[in-house]
């Protein structure tokens, strides 16, 4: 697969967010979180790695929101170089600024690592359902950062996409430094690759 072949399948995917309508968008959301808080290994899980969701991505915010109300840790990323990601812990609105692309990141990075995490939520355009292959947006930084993770079934975190039903794509061609996900969450099934 080239560069091209990605760019093509990343601007179709882009195009697909885009034209969705705002009502679809929050139905698929809304969804999304409760097949994603309905799953096993959130019931016990205190401490969650989860990406700031952008306007036409599955909401990750409602989950944020209930999970540290509930008393449990947030870590969201935030860029800290090329390809690097350290991360934060979620305090509330007030404890966030816009960083590179304008995502809202934590002000301070924590010594914490995602490593520590129970669940890593990562952000997905599509996930193959056979394989956990997960296309990103091209950058890098969440392929980089789970490179130094365990896998889920040598002890490191489950890792879990969310993703809308168009963007599990059977077939995804993959390259050798592409995560995989362990759960592909979407608003009408849950999927184990």
């Amino acid at each position: 697969m080239t560069a091209a072949d990605q760019s093509v399948i990343r601007a179709a995917i882009r195009r697909a967010r885009a034209a969705r309508s705002t009502a679809q968008r929050q139905l698929d959301s809304v969804a999304i979180a409760q097949r994603f808080e309905s799953l096993p290994e959130t019931q016990d899980a205190q401490t969650f790695a989860i990406y700031a969701s952008l306007d036409t991505e599955p909401d990750t915010w409602s989950l944020i929101h209930r999970f540290q109300a509930s008393g449990r840790t947030i870590l969201l990323p935030r860029v800290s170089g090329p390809r690097t990601l350290e991360w934060g812990r979620y305090d509330g609105p007030d404890s966030l600024v816009a960083g590179k692309w304008n995502i809202l990141e934590p002000k301070e990075p924590t010594t914490a690592s995602m490593c520590e995490s129970a669940i890593i939520v990562v952000p997905a355009l599509a996930v193959d359902p056979a394989t956990g292959l997960r296309m990103g947006y091209g950058g890098g930084y969440f392929d980089a950062a789970l490179a130094e993770v365990p896998d889920h079934a040598d002890g490191g975190p489950l890792r879990v996409a969310l993703c809308f039903d168009d963007e599990v794509i059977e077939g995804l061609p993959a390259n050798n430094w592409d995560a995989r996900v362990d759960v592909l969450v979407t608003p009408t099934r849950t999927l184990r690759p």
